[in-house]
């Protein structure tokens, strides 16, 4: 159970600390998209993603749905 809260929390954390968009926003703004702003960008999305999948093997069906 601490694995999978450990785990949704850094996978929200990724989220809402709004790295996506604000890489997104860097990108945009700057009239570009250079190779390693978009790497940054898959690094954040793909941490997330496998901090959510850990946090699916770990969790029980009362964490999934909460």
């Amino acid at each position: 159970m601490l694995v999978a809260l450990v785990h949704v929390v850094q996978g929200k954390e990724e989220a809402e600390a709004g790295q996506e968009r604000a890489v997104g926003s860097q990108m945009f703004t700057s009239g570009g998209f250079p190779a390693d702003q978009q790497q940054r960008l898959l690094h954040i999305i793909n941490a997330q993603e496998r901090s959510l999948e850990v946090f699916d093997n770990f969790a029980d069906d009362r964490q999934r749905e909460g």
